[in-house]
């Protein structure tokens, strides 16, 4: 399958352009979190102790999360760096660093699968874990952590797509790999009655398909991206750096994010298994909206904006980041409401008969993260803008004391105060807020840096 896909963002319509971009992107987050929840669907379904299933497959998120966000952050790096080649139409550079990123994914896998075995069960015990969930969880993490190698060389794969503005081709991979992992948990689950074991072993196979999948659509694309096996390991060091200096910043970024995270779940674990297992559900809700439509945005950011950052094209990234933002209160306002209202019908998808308990912690976790979910999309457009013209640190700093810094004060001062569910989840929205507010202040500083129509490289129209 070849790379035919690949969009010049430097020139065209901005709107439809964007739109044509984006509408992969949110399908495949929207595909990655139906996949995974048909873990979940089918423990909840098919396990003789359903909610405790439910609960051990979800209880390891938060730290898996801290893992993989530190190089998650790197795929924004890949990003950012080929656009802006492919951008400056420097075919050499971009090559080097196409093979530069699929290295640097699968050392980064390896040392997860160090990291996680050594600490796995420590780090569940930090979050508060329960006992009756400890042993279904530790065997979820430490099975999926082996196809974590997989899962990242997949990631950077994709991220060097979307620089060459080619987003179909991973929904397709995603869609493939998808649906082998819903063939595979329901004969581990249903016919081996594997339980929890049986979604993890799925998990991880279906990891490994997409990254062979994605490598052999790298080898038989044309042009500056083509993946060759033979230059895998001809490190580049500036390249390196470059990547790094663009990637480690957006990790930091994420970590906070999977940080702050990891505190509010040892929080939301505190009240039992009911409300781990209602989180998890409302969770998948809210990678299907929060998550496609903010990282999707995110990444048109990035993508539009390095490609017209190389071709020093400053006015599209801001008409860009315009209609990102007419996107995000168009698709997050309706897609949370529609959320809300069916809650009831969200929930019964994935556990049989939920108890009261379970409801009503899915209910206060919907209208502290659903209907206010449009802040959060802003904060990811506003965040991708920045990276995108190749300011990494300052959104950096910003998520630091907008989300981490923010949410562990609210944590150890204002929770312990107010035990309850709704002041653990208001953290949320607050600090999308603060965020949204400290990049805004940003972004205002580099328009004006750039569009100062004094500097000789500004250009006005297209």
């Amino acid at each position: 399958m070849a790379a035919t896909s690949k969009m010049d963002l430097t020139t065209g319509s901005i709107p439809i352009q964007i739109w044509k971009f984006n509408l992969p992107l949110i399908l495949t987050v929207m595909l990655q979190t139906v996949f995974h929840a048909t873990d979940v669907a089918v423990v909840g379904h098919f396990s003789e102790n359903a909610e405790n299933a439910v609960a051990a497959v979800g209880a390891p998120g938060a730290i898996s999360s801290l893992l993989l966000c530190v190089f998650f952050g790197m795929g924004t790096g890949v990003n950012v760096v080929i656009a802006q080649y492919m951008g400056a139409k420097d075919s050499q550079k971009a090559s080097r660093a196409v093979h530069n990123s699929i290295a640097l994914g699968i050392f980064c896998g390896i040392l997860l699968v160090i990291v996680g075995c050594i600490f796995g069960k420590s780090m569940l015990r930090l979050i508060q874990t329960p006992d009756n969930v400890m042993d279904g969880a530790l065997l979820y993490f430490i099975v999926t952590l082996w196809g974590m190698p997989a899962m990242l060389v997949y990631n950077f794969g994709c991220a060097i797509l979307r620089a060459m503005g080619d987003t179909k081709q991973a929904m397709i991979l995603l869609t493939i790999s998808g649906v082998v992992n819903m063939i595979l948990n329901m004969l581990f689950v249903i016919v081996f009655k594997m339980d929890v074991l049986g979604v993890a072993l799925s998990t991880m196979l279906s990891k490994f398909l997409a990254m062979v999948l994605i490598l052999r659509v790298l080898q038989k694309t044309h042009g500056a991206c083509r993946f060759y096996l033979g230059k895998l390991w001809r490190i580049d060091f500036p390249i390196l750096r470059k990547l790094l200096y663009n990637g480690i910043p957006a990790g930091l970024q994420s970590s906070c994010f999977a940080l702050a995270n990891m505190l509010v779940a040892s929080a939301i674990n505190s009240f039992g298994s009911s409300a781990i297992a209602a989180s998890t559900v409302i969770c998948f809700a809210e990678g299907s909206i929060i998550n496609a439509v903010s990282s999707a945005l995110h990444q048109t950011m990035l993508s539009f904006g390095g490609q017209n950052y190389g071709a020093k094209k400053y006015d599209r990234v801001w008409k860009t980041l315009k209609w990102c933002v007419i996107y995000a209160i168009l698709l997050g306002v309706s897609m949370g409401g529609i959320a809300h209202y069916y809650l009831n019908v969200w929930i019964g998808w994935f556990i049989n008969s939920p108890g009261p308990e379970v409801m009503e912690f899915a209910r206060i976790r919907s209208m502290y993260m659903l209907l206010p979910c449009v802040v959060s999309i802003f904060q990811g457009i506003s965040s991708g803008a920045l990276r995108g013209l190749g300011y990494s640190i300052y959104p950096t700093i910003a998520m630091i004391f907008s989300v981490c810094i923010f949410r562990i004060w609210w944590l150890t001062c204002i929770y312990p105060g107010h035990k309850t569910f709704g002041t653990v989840l208001i953290t949320y929205p607050i600090s999308y807020i603060l965020t949204i507010i400290t990049c805004g202040a940003g972004l205002i500083y580099v328009y004006r840096k750039h569009m100062n129509p004094n500097r000789k490289y500004v250009l006005t129209g297209q």
